[in-house]
């Protein structure tokens, strides 16, 4: 019997009783969330974040207020700011978090 067990382990590599799998999930913590993007170790807080969350949130509101009356300008208004109806219609359709 013992014959046979030896011959089992000399079949695989580095005296492996059973094959090893062609490929198998990484071990990890399922329990952590994964760190953001650019997160250099630091923890980020959610008291950090706000600031520049509300800050984001004006510009984008402020742009959507500046295209919509730039959109309500007539023609020689546009020409008082430099502009054609060509350029103001090209700035309006842009998406609010578009500079």
């Amino acid at each position: 019997m013992s014959d046979y067990a030896d011959a089992g382990r000399a079949a695989f590599p580095n005296g492996l009783t059973e094959p090893r799998p062609a490929w198998t999930w990484p071990a990890r913590d399922l329990n952590r969330r994964p760190k953001p993007a650019g997160d250099n170790g630091k923890s980020i807080s959610r008291r950090s974040c706000l600031p520049n969350l509300v800050h984001t949130l004006t510009v984008w509101r402020k742009r959507i207020q500046e295209r919509r009356q730039l959109a309500a300008l007539d023609e020689r208004m546009l020409r008082d700011i430099g502009l054609t109806r060509a350029d103001a219609f090209q700035e309006c359709r842009k998406h609010f978090w578009q500079p």
